[in-house]
């Protein structure tokens, strides 16, 4: 399958997993734009320069991950082929191991690579789903994960599609902020809230009013909380 046919189920992919990302081109690549990055979301890259493949094989040998897709950084912008095996290397050789349903994963240099394959999904809804799938397992492993953070009550990846969310640290909470996509209505229950520790008290920013934290739901449409979480615990 062509990358370019994936190229706009990236973006929301991430945006159902409450990621902001920050976007680079192959310019500010090459000029050391990935430093101190910690995750590179590299699918939309069947044609690069070799400028750019270079600092995308630099940023991982220095401690980077990035989320590759089979076939991409193949060809130059000549569409010339390029050798990647630094990238993709034969999984018999044992040097990947698999990281959830669709993707690998293995070490470059201090960093590590992961590698999605090639998926047969035709449907933008499927493709979109093995996206959020493989970046949600890479999240996780690399412990990247939101200190307040929506999932699936379900655990189907496919059931986030129909809002995106954001979390913002305040002063005495986090803000998580949710929308439904037009179209969209989001079913009461269908996501779970997770915290990193315990939660003190939500309120409803829109209404003002306290919300059970036992009884928390996302309503059908935009929402807004303030979420309170007890304080971490210290040594003694």
């Amino acid at each position: 399958m062509p990358m370019e046919r994936l190229r706009h189920e990236i973006a929301t992919a991430q945006y159902t997993l409450g990621v902001l990302p920050h976007y680079v081109t192959e310019k500010t690549t090459a000029a050391g734009a990935l430093e101190g990055k910690e995750l590179l979301l590299a699918c939309e890259s069947s044609f690069v320069k070799d400028s750019t493949y270079n600092a995308v094989i630099d940023y991982v040998k220095n401690g980077g991950t990035a989320i590759v897709e089979e076939g991409g950084f193949a060809q130059n912008e000549y569409g010339d082929p390029r050798d990647v095996s630094e990238l993709f290397p034969n999984n018999e050789s044992g040097e990947s191991e698999q990281l959830g349903r669709h993707a690998s994963i293995g070490c470059l240099g201090k960093g590590r690579v992961i590698r999605i394959g090639k998926t047969k999904a035709q449907d933008r809804d499927d493709r979109q789903a093995i996206y959020r799938e493989v970046f949600a397992d890479a999240i996780e492993e690399l412990g990247l994960n939101e200190p307040v953070r929506l999932v699936a009550a379900d655990g189907s990846h496919k059931s986030m599609r129909a809002m995106e969310w954001r979390v913002a640290e305040v002063d005495g909470g986090h803000v998580l902020a949710v929308l439904p996509y037009e179209g969209q209505e989001i079913e009461p229950g269908a996501f779970l809230l997770e915290t990193a520790r315990p939660v003190l008290r939500i309120t409803d920013l829109i209404t003002g009013g306290d919300v059970p934290v036992d009884g928390f739901q996302v309503g059908k449409g935009p929402n807004l909380f303030l979420i309170e979480l007890d304080l971490p615990r210290t040594g003694t």
